[in-house]
């Protein structure tokens, strides 16, 4: 699979889909918002961010889980794996 690179508020969100992924395991869009606005200082309403995600989503970035009334999101790229075909190294 070709990994494109992320730009703009793509690659935000999806690091910090990344980061929420590392600290508790489960990515919300609440915990996503607010992981945003933690990163930039900005705040983002939650449908711009649902907008981003489903960018990501048709680029094979993340998916969506649904368990009950809650929805999930999930990486289906490894930050690390990312960096590598990217960079040449670990994705900061």
């Amino acid at each position: 699979m070709a990994i494109e690179y992320l730009t703009g508020l793509n690659a935000i969100v999806m690091k910090a889909i990344w980061n929420i992924e590392k600290r508790q395991g489960r990515v919300t869009i609440q915990d996503l918002v607010e992981e945003i606005k933690r990163n930039t200082g900005k705040e983002y309403h939650r449908n711009s961010v649902s907008t981003y995600l489903r960018r990501l989503e048709k680029k094979d970035f993340i998916e969506t889980k649904k368990e009950g009334r809650r929805s999930f999101i999930c990486s289906k790229v490894d930050e690390s794996d990312y960096g590598l075909m990217i960079h040449g190294m670990n994705f900061q």
